[in-house]
């Protein structure tokens, strides 16, 4: 299926977000990666394992004054994984208490499912950095991504938020009419739709 400017549009936005690799962490949880972007560690945001954690973490940010560097959209890659997600950063999470954390992110339903992923996350984007395998080049596995502005990472909000309402606007569908017009316009045959059926 062709796709409409709209939607070549939107993915155009998201081709130029950030592009950050990551690593993963020593978790049962295949989108549980971390990386450096400069010298500050971040995690994504679908470590914390609850599909609020984003909404939470955005509240968050706005109660506690982050920068927009502190929770940011990125397209990110490494060890067999690809995602356009959030990215948070450690310092700005570790200023916050374990269980103040615990409380914004989790309701107490999640609570009795989840409650312990914060102390396993905070535990192991801390440990040491895994060893990867002659495949993969060095340069590629540092764990090391550029240094993102505060300016940069504003871009990257504001050009997820035109991509959302790209993609989540509602379009207008033209009447058959407008359909019948433009397709004559663009020089097709329209033929009249079958309303009877005769047995053979």
């Amino acid at each position: 299926m062709a796709k409409t400017a709209s939607q070549k549009k939107a993915r155009a936005l998201l081709d130029s977000l950030p592009h950050i690799y990551m690593k993963p962490m020593n978790t049962n949880m295949g989108a549980d990666k971390r990386c450096y972007i400069g010298k500050e560690l971040y995690i994504n945001v679908t470590c914390f394992n609850t599909s609020q954690a984003l909404d939470r973490l955005r509240r968050l940010a706005k109660r506690k004054g982050w920068r927009p560097s502190d929770l940011f959209p990125a397209s990110v890659s490494g060890q067999d994984y690809g995602a356009v997600t959030h990215l948070v950063r450690i310092g700005a999470l570790e200023s916050i208490s374990r269980e103040d954390l615990k409380k914004a992110l989790y309701s107490e339903e999640d609570m009795k499912w989840y409650g312990d992923r914060i102390d396993k996350v905070m535990t192991a984007v801390h440990e040491p950095w895994p060893e990867i395998g002659p495949e993969y080049t060095s340069a590629y596995w540092t764990g090391k991504n550029k240094d993102m502005t505060d300016e940069e990472c504003a871009k990257a909000i504001e050009t997820l938020k035109e991509r959302n309402k790209l993609v989540y606007a509602k379009e207008e569908i033209p009447d058959i009419e407008t359909c019948i017009r433009v397709l004559k316009e663009a020089g097709y045959k329209i033929m009249k739709p079958v309303t009877e059926y005769q047995e053979v």
